[in-house]
């Protein structure tokens, strides 16, 4: 299904989680990717705050707490953010980045690799996918048999908008060929709220980890 609708087979995102907002290095071994609103936030805004403008505040105004992972159909471009540099990435730099053993958790980034051939999709509008697969982790096989995601082509959506407010959010994106990841599999909190739980199964995701920054 995914070739109809022209989702590339991967996606990859660098992260390198410099601060620790998203408890890179002690979760991702455990098959899991979590957002930056697992560090604090309103989980609420997504069903209260049109989509456009969660969107144009994670790319165009570096939103501290958003709900959206970045991936990029360019590796090379997740590599220049998981390295943090604004220098072009080519294959020679790539090919310099050694790789961290598997079993060590101090590492300087990773690469994480979306397999979009791993989940079921429908596009719910123009740009926006609906996507459903088997988790992995306990903590969402024992609420529901499939795990929710919606992946959004940040490109098309803010290019049919056609809106001058959102023309800074759509160069970045376009300069970095940018789609977003936004776990939506509802989960039960203490406080007896019902949220998105800010963490991403990893059950489509694969990942390498490096060394050098």
């Amino acid at each position: 299904m995914n070739t109809a609708f022209k989702i590339p087979s991967e996606l990859y995102r660098g992260d390198a989680d410099k601060h620790g907002a998203r408890k890179l290095k002690e979760t991702i071994h455990f098959g899991q990717l979590q957002t930056n609103l697992i560090n604090g936030g309103e989980g609420r805004l997504i069903n209260e705050v049109p989509l456009q403008q969660l969107i144009n505040r994670h790319i165009g105004i570096n939103w501290r707490h958003t709900h959206f992972l970045s991936f990029s159909d360019n590796l090379f471009t997740a590599f220049r953010y998981g390295i943090g540099t604004s220098e072009t990435i080519t294959e020679d730099i790539v090919q310099q980045q050694a790789e961290y053993p598997e079993d060590m958790a101090d590492f300087g980034f990773a690469i994480i690799t979306l397999h979009s051939d791993k989940v079921n999709w429908d596009e719910i509008e123009p740009g926006v996918f609906e996507g459903f697969y088997t988790p992995s982790l306990t903590k969402f096989a024992m609420l529901t048999e499939a795990y929710r995601i919606i992946l959004i082509d940040v490109v098309k959506v803010f290019t049919l908008s056609n809106n001058d407010k959102y023309a800074a959010s759509l160069k970045n994106a376009l300069r970095d060929n940018e789609w977003l990841v936004l776990p939506a599999t509802p989960v039960l909190f203490n406080s007896g709220q019902v949220e998105y739980s800010a963490i991403l199964d990893g059950a489509c995701i694969s990942y390498k980890k490096y060394l050098q920054r």
